[in-house]
């Protein structure tokens, strides 16, 4: 990145805020997906309009993610550390934090698969809809296919659906 608030961010001196704001924008786009996951999927129908719901997915995302986080910094409704040994930190952590949210790129790839039945044998036999989406501050664009599962990669699921 070419921002220069970052690069700061960066020296020596800001290695403890780097680490630490670092975690906060990991822990903040997890809090993101996993709400995205619980309280949006349902809207999306991956099945009879692909092309339109993966448009949905990027600017939901991307609307999560960028669009409303000046606001809910300003509002302080986005958690991280608090407490008097981190106070030396926070603040440096903060700003970190809003630098790397600013100047981020984010790219989301995976598959949207449907099980039949509980049947998780034939993975591998039909095609599912391969995603490609990438997002920043300014920008989301998207990508899809129609692919098959490599063999890994079906494996994984049905160990993962058979033993949570």
């Amino acid at each position: 990145n070419s921002s220069r608030s970052l690069k700061k961010k960066l020296s020596k001196k800001g290695q403890e805020g780097l680490i630490r704001g670092s975690a906060y924008f990991i822990a903040y786009i997890k809090d993101i997906i996993k709400y995205l996951i619980s309280q949006h999927m349902h809207k999306y129908d991956f099945e009879e309009n692909f092309c339109a719901n993966i448009w949905k997915l990027t600017k939901d995302l991307k609307g999560l993610i960028y669009d409303e986080f000046d606001q809910k910094l300003k509002q302080d409704l986005i958690k991280y550390e608090r407490g008097p040994e981190n106070e030396k930190f926070h603040e440096k952590a903060k700003k970190t934090f809003k630098a790397l949210v600013n100047n981020s790129a984010i790219n989301f790839k995976g598959y949207f698969i449907k099980t039949r039945d509980g049947d998780y044998t034939d993975l591998c036999k039909h095609k599912c809809l391969y995603f490609d989406i990438n997002i920043n501050k300014n920008d989301g664009s998207y990508d899809h296919d129609l692919k098959f599962l490599e063999p890994d990669v079906a494996e994984s699921i049905a160990n993962r659906i058979q033993n949570p």
